[in-house]
């Protein structure tokens, strides 16, 4: 009987430990799915960028596209198989810097996690 509740005093001593680890671990792999998701963004921008002359897509539209319109473009285009999702509910916002010329960057920001892999 003493075994019994020395083993069992030991598996919960292992499980408090385990526990909180394994709550950072699905915190951490949100994150990691997140910053994938924007390198995703950001490099298909990119594709499309250089594939149509320096423009990125919905360039020019009055009023501005919306970042998930853009992302729709860039599906209906073939750039993206799926529109990418964060995983912890974020948006991704689409910003596009400087204004004209041809060195310009795209930058995605997820209104959870910020701007990751750069």
């Amino acid at each position: 009987m003493v075994e019994m509740i020395v083993v069992l005093f030991v598996i919960s001593v292992v499980l408090m430990i385990a526990l909180p680890d394994l709550r950072q671990s699905g915190v951490k792999a949100q994150e990691t799915t997140c910053e994938a998701n924007q390198r995703l963004i950001r490099s298909q921008l990119e594709n499309y960028y250089l594939d149509h002359r320096y423009q990125y897509p919905l360039e020019g539209k009055v009023p501005p596209a919306s970042s998930q319109e853009v992302l729709n473009q860039l599906r209906s285009e073939k750039y993206l198989q799926t529109i990418p999702a964060c995983p912890s509910g974020g948006d991704y916002m689409l910003t596009f810097e400087p204004a004209g010329g041809s060195d310009r960057t795209a930058h995605v920001t997820c209104s959870v996690h910020g701007e990751l892999g750069l």
